[in-house]
């Protein structure tokens, strides 16, 4: 190695900082870091970064920033909601527009309240004469009906039929509802020439929560002979004036019987004796025909 290339030994001590001059001369001052937020360390970044730089550097210093703002959660209790199940198992169909279809009720979400329905009828039937088919209906119709033993009802062709419900959800009166019509015959002996026609039933329900008593709504037990033992009217109530509000959407069902006990057989065959044991002559036709509606 030779002695020129051998660094220069300072024997006054360790060498004395450099201070860094800026381009006017003065010293810089210090650069700020994240956590030195100092007025005189922002003033410093100001200069050196600008007001936006700052302004970031600010903000992602908050506390919680950048963290996603949820609203706190809120929990709903869903509204009750009517609706009925058909118990197919239980249908029903006889002659000269006899027949029954039952349905349960069932509220979800269930809580104090009644199910309130409105019921409409409609007879379409002729009864046979000697000299033809004619129509009948109303009162004239439940005399005709009445030596079977049955009741059409025919003058009621409009009621409301009411129901109670617990905050389980149970129905009063067995939790049912029942349409149907007696066979429209005026003796038990004879189905065919009797009678022809048809006869629909609709309703539409609602439930209404309400801790309200049946009377204070305007119902009554045994009110309207054809809804039996159920509360019912014969008059519209007046929901809103009574406070209620129906909960969920109405539940709708209609159901209609068509039948014809013509007899169509010729005139031999009508003359011919029956055997004790057959019963009485039944066109095919006679038997009721029921739909859905």
């Amino acid at each position: 190695m030779h002695a020129r290339d051998e660094p220069e030994r300072n024997t006054l001590g360790p060498p004395r900082p450099r201070r860094a001059v800026g381009s006017a001369g003065h010293a810089p001052e210090a650069t700020a870091t994240p956590g030195d937020l100092s007025p005189r360390a922002l003033l410093a970044l100001q200069r050196s970064t600008g007001n936006a730089a700052v302004g970031r550097l600010l903000a992602g210093r908050r506390p919680g920033a950048g963290a996603v703002q949820r609203a706190p959660a809120t929990t709903t209790t869903p509204a009750p909601a009517l609706d009925a199940v058909l118990l197919t198992g239980l249908n029903e169909e006889g002659v000269c527009g006899n027949f029954s279809r039952r349905r349960e009720w069932a509220v979800s979400n269930p809580q104090r309240g009644v199910i309130i329905q409105r019921v409409t009828r409609e007879f379409d039937v002729e009864r046979h004469t000697p000299q033809g088919w004619t129509s009948i209906s109303g009162a004239a119709l439940d005399a005709y009906v009445a030596p079977s033993g049955g009741s059409a009802d025919a003058t009621v062709l409009e009621y409301w039929e009411l129901w109670l419900v617990d905050e389980d959800g149970t129905v009063s009166d067995g939790g049912d509802d029942t349409f149907g019509l007696t066979a429209l015959i005026g003796d038990t002996g004879q189905y065919h020439d009797t009678t022809r026609g048809s006869y629909t039933i609709r309703g539409e329900a609602a439930f209404y929560p309400t801790g309200q008593d049946p009377a204070a709504l305007g119902f009554q037990r045994n009110a309207v002979t054809t809804a039996g033992g159920l509360f019912s009217s014969t008059t519209a109530p007046q929901v809103s004036s009574l406070g209620l509000t129906r909960s969920g959407g109405p539940v709708r069902y209609g159901v209609r019987a068509t039948w014809d006990s013509t007899d169509k057989r010729s005139r031999s065959a009508q003359a011919k004796p029956r055997a004790a044991t057959a019963g009485p002559y039944t066109p095919r036709a006679a038997w009721s025909t029921v739909v859905e509606l």
